[in-house]
């Protein structure tokens, strides 16, 4: 083997073995942003979330992560996450005009506007229905990430709504999505 040779072939070795461990250091920053105390991942995606302590985690397909507080005033507040492939949609600066057209009639925007989740703009809209005679708040985020939209929303009896704020914003500041 020629000095050359040896060479290109140590320049492509090395080249080589830096693009691994670069890929391995890539996967193993999303593996730690998954992981740590509490922190519930979602098995079909690159999503995790420290869920509000207490609550029971539920299987609800086609959700990718479900949990439910007991029952306080005639209702139990949920938080569901929902994943759906994002390609072709509209940019979430076009969110408002799209999710106006597409409420359904029986709820009534409460507000909405634009917040930061897992350094990513993110979309949010509040409304309020009622079922069965309980009025109830419902609040869902919109968070693009790559190829996947991951949809948040958590709902509880209007009654209850304003005793989980800080509930929702620490489980809102512990969401990781890649």
């Amino acid at each position: 083997m020629t000095y050359y040779s040896l060479g290109r072939n140590l320049i492509a070795s090395v080249t080589f073995s830096v693009m691994l461990i670069s890929t391995l250091g890539c996967n193993n920053r999303s593996a730690d942003r998954h992981s740590g105390e509490g922190r519930i991942r979602a098995n079909s995606h690159a999503f995790s979330l420290v869920p509000p302590q207490g609550w029971i985690r539920e299987n609800t397909p086609p959700n990718i992560l479900t949990f439910k507080d007991t029952v306080n005033h005639g209702f139990a507040a949920n938080l569901t996450v929902g994943a759906a492939n994002y390609s072709g949609r509209p940019a979430v600066k076009d969110f408002p005009e799209k999710m106006r057209a597409d409420l359904p009639s029986r709820f009534t925007i409460v507000d909405d506007g634009f917040m930061i989740i897992d350094e990513e703009k993110a979309y949010f809209v509040r409304s309020s229905v009622t079922i069965d005679g309980l009025e109830l708040l419902n609040i869902q985020y919109f968070l693009p990430r790559g190829r996947t939209m991951y949809s948040i929303s958590f709902a509880s009896a209007a009654s209850a709504f304003d005793r989980y704020d800080s509930t929702l914003q620490s489980m809102l500041s512990s969401v990781r999505a890649d």
